[in-house]
Order: C-alpha cells, then sequence, then structure tokens
C-alpha cells in the first residue's frame, strides 16, 4: 500500500486547530470566573475585617465611657443641652435636641460632639480603626429604690442613677461605621 503524503495533508480540514480554539477559549471563561470569584472573596474579607475593627473600637469606647462613669463620677453630674465638657463633669441630657435620632449622625457630628475614646489607630498595619472612636454619655435618669417611683424617667431624690453610653466607630476603609450603645447604671446619691 502505498502512502501519499500531499494527499492524507490534504484532507485536513483544519479540526484539531477549531478543537483548540474552542478548548482555549472555554479555559479562559473558566479562569475569568475564577479569577472574579477570588477577588470577591477577597473583598467580601476586607469588609468583614474592617466591620470587625470598627465594632471592636466601639466596643472600647464604650468602655472607656464605662470608665470614666465610674472612676470619675462621685456625684450626679450636670446635665446640658450643648456639647458637654468632659472636664466639668457634664453629660448629655437625654432631651437634648442634638442627640435625637442619634443613628442618623455622621462622622463629622461626631467628630464635634463625641468624646474620644482610646486610640486605636494603626492604619499602616490595618489594624484598629482609622480614626479615634468617639463616644457620647447621656443622663436616662434614676429609679428610686426606697420604695417609691419605679420608673427611670422619676427624677428621684435617692436612687439609682442611668445612663447611656453610645459609641461611634469608624473601619478601616472609612465607609464602615459601627455604632453601638450600652446602659451604665450607678448610684451617685
Amino acid at each position: 500500500m502505498y502512502f501519499n503524503k500531499h494527499n492524507n495533508m490534504k484532507l485536513q480540514k483544519g479540526a484539531v486547530l477549531v478543537t483548540s480554539l474552542v478548548l482555549m477559549a472555554i479555559l479562559t471563561v473558566l479562569g475569568v470566573a475564577t479569577l472574579r470569584s477570588n477577588m470577591m472573596d477577597v473583598n467580601i474579607h476586607k469588609n468583614m475585617q474592617s466591620r470587625g475593627n470598627a465594632f471592636q473600637c466601639a466596643e472600647a469606647a464604650l468602655r472607656a465611657g464605662e470608665i470614666w462613669l465610674n472612676d470619675e463620677m462621685s456625684a450626679l453630674p450636670d446635665e446640658v443641652t450643648t456639647i458637654p465638657d468632659q472636664s466639668l463633669f457634664q453629660v448629655w441630657s437625654h432631651k437634648a435636641p442634638a442627640i435625637q435620632d442619634i443613628y442618623a449622625k455622621d462622622l463629622s457630628w461626631w467628630i464635634d460632639n463625641g468624646w474620644s475614646g482610646i486610640n486605636l489607630t494603626d492604619t499602616d498595619n490595618q489594624v484598629g480603626c482609622a480614626l479615634i472612636p468617639r463616644f457620647i454619655v447621656e443622663r436616662v435618669g434614676t429609679v428610686d429604690d426606697g420604695g417609691g417611683d419605679v420608673s427611670i424617667a422619676s427624677r428621684a431624690k435617692t436612687g439609682i442613677d442611668f445612663f447611656r453610653i453610645t459609641a461611634f466607630s469608624v473601619g478601616m476603609d472609612q465607609n464602615t461605621h459601627v455604632l453601638l450603645q450600652t446602659t451604665f447604671a450607678k448610684r451617685l446619691r
């Protein structure tokens, strides 16, 4: 049997080339999809880390407020409706218009009105928060523990005083904001 190399080549129609191109296109689409998925995972991780950092910083600011109330307050603080002075032992009145709808306050409000907690910023190592966390303290009321009015707004002469501490923090990317609140009770009279 005689084999003609030139005739056999004429029978080739480029099937290998077409098959190779189709496989390359499929592999390229799979590669791009995998890359996009990995990039999305990295972004999700960064967002979770930023939120976790902001939460931890806000928690530290809450603790700073509790420490201030516990260690610095030996008498009932003055309630004010304007920005309180921490050194004069003033706190926000719960009726102050400036702190109504506290959840809608923006970053500039917190910088102007909030007290700084501890410095937890380390932007080089992506630890902590981009800005120093802030907190405010407001007096909510007093519960009479002597058998009188038990409502928190009673303003009783003796009893346990209640304060609301609200903390605000920003994550590492400055797009993540966390607001936390706690209630603190202390007998001041």
